[in-house]
């Protein structure tokens, strides 16, 4: 920290008084000196190769100074810059030659290094940790924690804070360099690219969002990293479960207990997605027409439509197996959610946990099919999947039918063209997606409950095996 306690000098002293080229080794016979100067005097020794610059000596103390004139004065005034034992003479030189800059610049030095201080003490103030949590209650959830702003809000807010918060926790915003976050985002990389990308989306938005709220930031550190030349080419995913999953994980739903098993059976009927099941109101159902408008609050929208709106609402006609689910739920007094652990008022957040387990049991289901086959269960495995692959597996299955047209699959999971969007109705193609998802649950029901073959005699030819074996 700098002295600026002013001390005026008279020039003409100052030009009497010899020069030379303080070194180190000037220092450290300074600092050996204990006596310095003789008891009640001083004496200066002026730098020959920076003008100005120079160390006051007295009989106990000795400092670096700068003397010239400075703004809002004619006169030469001697300022210390600080005392020899608490900066070396190379950063003392620095402190002088910014002197000289901003005294050309017409700015007092005290007053500069005054604002400097403040500016300092205020990045300080803004730490990593603070500015995170602010973003994730202004942006993620915002001001009503029953509706957040993001559908992901609790993922959000748990990659935030970890890998982030966590690694940069008390840092200052702005001592965040580029390197901080290539560090974090390329050590998710090496094992998981696709979360890597997640990470890196999201600490963009966070950064950008920081610079707007004057938290000492110049410019986002993430602003110019590139996930296609940090990370790679993203790879669509192209996972859908086959017949044996779909399988696995409908009794897997059976035996798990509401809200759960539910959940996962209408993500199979319908092709929704995981949070527009999740986040289901009563008020969304007209079960005597037999339909469920999802408003398009509630649903991800890509293609933008002459309104300049990105959502609309969606239709989803209600087949005979899911009125009988809905039909199983129950009802509550205090909220008018589908699907909760709070008696209806929040809606339910399915994390890994949750997950995890339904990947364990349709493991366990997997290998007892295999079992029913004659097969080895020792050499089953379930692939990773993830909930968002249950809409690829209903848009795969809904093609394998023949019958139902390119259109009304994507219809179904509101897909909609970019041509048609501006003259979206929720009512488009409703017939048709009502007899696609009946036959897409007749499709289901077939493949969760398979059809036993006939019994044969024993001179009697099993044609359906004996063709099914060619």
């Amino acid at each position: 920290m700098t002295d600026l306690i002013a001390h005026p000098v008279k020039r003409s002293n100052a030009i009497k008084i010899p020069k030379k080229i303080i070194t180190d080794k000037t220092i450290k016979k300074l600092l050996k000196d204990k006596t310095r100067a003789a008891p009640g005097t001083r004496y200066s020794i002026w730098d020959a190769e920076l003008p100005g610059f120079g160390i006051r000596i007295t009989d106990n103390h000795a400092s670096f100074i700068f003397a010239g004139r400075f703004p809002g004065s004619s006169a030469w005034t001697r300022r210390t810059i600080a005392a020899i034992d608490e900066i070396g003479l190379a950063a003392a030189r620095d402190i002088a030659r910014d002197w000289i800059g901003l005294r050309k610049q017409g700015k007092d030095p005290r007053a500069e290094m005054e604002r400097r201080e403040r500016e300092e003490a205020r990045k300080n103030a803004h730490t990593f940790a603070k500015v995170a949590e602010e973003f994730i209650a202004d942006r993620v959830i915002g001001a009503n924690p029953d509706r957040p702003i993001q559908r992901k809000w609790k993922w959000v807010a748990r990659t935030i804070h970890d890998p982030f918060i966590s690694t940069w926790g008390e840092t200052p915003i702005a001592n965040i360099d580029r390197n901080d976050v290539l560090a974090i985002i390329k050590l998710k990389k090496r094992k998981h690219p696709a979360e890597a990308r997640s990470q890196l989306a999201i600490i963009k938005v966070l950064f950008n969002w920081a610079l707007d709220q004057s938290y000492g930031l110049d410019r986002s550190p993430a602003a110019d990293i590139k996930p296609k030349n940090v990370i790679g080419e993203k790879t669509p995913r192209d996972r859908a479960l086959n017949d044996d999953e779909v399988r696995a994980l409908w009794t897997v739903a059976d035996q798990i207990n509401y809200p759960v098993g539910p959940i996962y059976k209408m993500l199979l009927l319908s092709g929704l997605r995981l949070n527009e099941v999740c986040r289901a109101e009563w008020s969304e159902f007209n079960l005597a027409k037999r339909t469920w408008i999802i408003p398009a609050a509630r649903m991800k929208g890509k293609n933008v439509g002459s309104d300049g709106k990105r959502a609309r609402p969606h239709l989803v006609p209600l087949t005979e197996p899911m009125l009988q689910i809905l039909d199983s739920l129950p009802r509550f007094k205090s909220g008018d959610l589908l699907f909760s652990s709070t008696h209806g008022r929040k809606p339910l957040w399915l994390g890994s946990k949750v997950k995890d387990a339904i990947d364990a049991r349709m493991l366990e289901q997997l290998r007892a099919i295999a079992v029913e086959r004659g097969n080895d269960p020792a050499k089953i495995e379930l692939d990773e999947w993830v909930n968002h692959d249950l809409r690829r597996t209903v848009r795969s299955n809904l093609s394998a039918l023949k019958v139902v047209k390119e259109e009304v699959g994507e219809a179904i999971l509101a897909h909609a063209k970019i041509g048609i969007v501006g003259t979206y109705n929720v009512y488009q193609y409703a017939d048709e997606k009502r007899e696609a998802l009946e036959l897409w649950a007749a499709r289901l029901r077939d493949i969760v409950t398979p059809p036993q073959p006939e019994p044969v005699g024993d001179n009697v030819v099993d044609l359906r095996r004996k063709a099914g074996r060619r």
